[in-house]
């Protein structure tokens, strides 16, 4: 773990200016889908973070950046204090400590029905 310096914390990921942009096509130069967009989050030991947010929000995006199944086009990202920013690679112990857990589909809310009837 490291020490944050905004209050002294300490901190098992940060991610910090995450972007993650996709090409348009390959036609069209200069244009991109920005899936994730400046993102800032830390997370010590210890707490659990989860992503919520519309279908299409980037939130899967967020994650498999984060868990360095897809490289970000720029920002940094810290784990346990080792900067993983830039690779996909991995030692095995970094990698047996990193996951992403998808939601089922079957268990989330319907964005059509209220509250009150999803409950």
């Amino acid at each position: 773990m490291f020490q944050d310096q905004r209050g002294g914390r300490m901190s098992l990921v940060k991610v910090e200016k995450l972007r993650k942009y996709f090409p348009l096509s390959k036609f069209r130069r200069g244009r991109f889908v920005k899936a994730v967009d400046g993102v800032d989050l830390n997370v010590e030991k210890g707490e659990i973070l989860g992503i919520l947010g519309e279908s299409g929000c980037g939130k899967s995006t967020l994650g498999l950046v984060m868990s360095r199944l897809e490289l970000e086009t720029s920002g940094r990202i810290m784990f346990d204090g080792k900067d993983l920013s830039g690779t996909l690679r991995l030692n095995t112990e970094t990698r047996r400590r990193i996951q992403i857990i998808f939601q089922n589909p079957y268990d989330s809310f319907d964005p059509r029905l209220s509250v009150k009837t999803s409950l």
